[in-house]
């Protein structure tokens, strides 16, 4: 089972490298999209 993680951003953005709300938001839906693929 995958469940989207709840973080806050700043956390999100550590993580991801990516400062633009918008562009983090289609990298965490990406990252979703691949791990439901992957099951």
């Amino acid at each position: 089972m995958f469940t989207k993680p709840i973080q806050e951003p700043c956390v999100l953005k550590n993580k991801y490298g990516i400062t633009d709300f918008e562009q983090l938001e289609q990298r965490i839906t990406h990252d979703a999209a691949k791990a439901v693929v992957s099951l």
